[in-house]
């Protein structure tokens, strides 16, 4: 009888052992899911935040050269919110906002919020689709002199080019480049002028590199435009030889919480890329098309 009870005993004990480890298992599994379920609602409010400011911000600096950014940047994200800015180098910049307050987004939250906004311009464009007939503008106004630009495509016979540079006078200087005698009747290959010359070359893989020296104070824009008799357009490389006329901005921003006891809070960062170049209409400078025939 003694041995039966301590049996009983035994496999009360097991149950109890069993029953106890699957309430620990439960409690432990809803910690866990209101934990990520915290974590997620943060993450998207500091992805909405982030999300908010990366465009207002992008809208309020735009294709503002780098030098002339404030250190002081005020963005509209609900109510006006305030960073300051400090240059990294002299292709880069990094603008803190700090102390947003949540509520802006969760009537409910008291926490604040930090947005660290790091802006990189880069001087080179790779694998750009130039349409035909169609202008890239760089802004040369304040570029200092000599400045180069160097334009580079692979096909060498398939397409010429239209350079113009724009001055404050309100005239142009215009040249092309054309080899051969697929699109214009004559060969251009250089080009000495009185604001800007070209040299052009092409290696052996049939990429052809036009390089443009920039150098009058009276400039204000470069006109770059492809000219094809086929397709509708050209991919390019395109580079600038120094910081004063960057080529295409990338926007970093990475938001945290400003409440550093809690280690679990999420870090939300966001990245957006923009050409600084245009590419306007032209409306008076035009290329007239025939069936055998492109006349500028």
């Amino acid at each position: 009888m003694k041995k039966i009870k301590a049996q009983i005993m035994v496999i009360v004990l097991v149950l109890m052992s069993i029953l106890s480890i699957i309430a620990l298992s439960v409690t432990i599994s809803s910690i866990r899911d209101k934990e990520e379920k915290t974590q997620n609602s943060q993450y998207q409010e500091y992805y909405s935040m982030g999300e908010n400011m990366l465009l207002n911000f992008q809208q309020t600096i735009s294709r503002t050269a780098l030098n002339l950014i404030d250190n002081s940047i005020a963005v509209d994200i609900g109510s006006n919110v305030t960073a300051d800015c400090n240059a990294l180098n002299t292709l880069s910049k990094k603008c803190i906002f700090d102390n947003i307050d949540a509520s802006l987004f969760d009537p409910q939250k008291t926490e604040t919020l930090k947005s660290t906004v790091i802006i990189e311009d880069s001087l080179t464009i790779t694998g750009f689709l130039a349409e035909k007939d169609k202008d890239i503008m760089l802004d040369i106004a304040t570029a200092t002199l000599p400045t180069k630009v160097r334009l580079s495509w692979t096909g060498s016979n398939s397409t010429a080019w239209n350079f113009t540079v724009d001055k404050t006078d309100y005239s142009s200087e215009k040249t092309i480049y054309n080899k051969g005698t697929t699109i214009f009747s004559t060969e251009v290959k250089n080009y000495t002028g009185s604001c800007m010359d070209y040299t052009s070359s092409i290696d052996g893989t049939d990429k052809t590199t036009v390089e443009i020296t920039l150098k009058c104070a009276n400039k204000m824009y470069l006109r770059i435009r492809p000219i094809m008799k086929v397709g509708t357009g050209v991919t390019i490389d395109l580079s600038v030889d120094n910081n004063t006329v960057p080529l295409m901005r990338t926007l970093t921003n990475t938001v945290v919480s400003n409440n550093t006891t809690n280690s679990d809070n999420p870090v939300v960062v966001l990245e957006t890329k923009y050409l600084l170049i245009a590419q306007p209409l032209s409306l008076f400078d035009y290329v007239l098309r025939t069936e055998s025939d492109l006349i500028k």
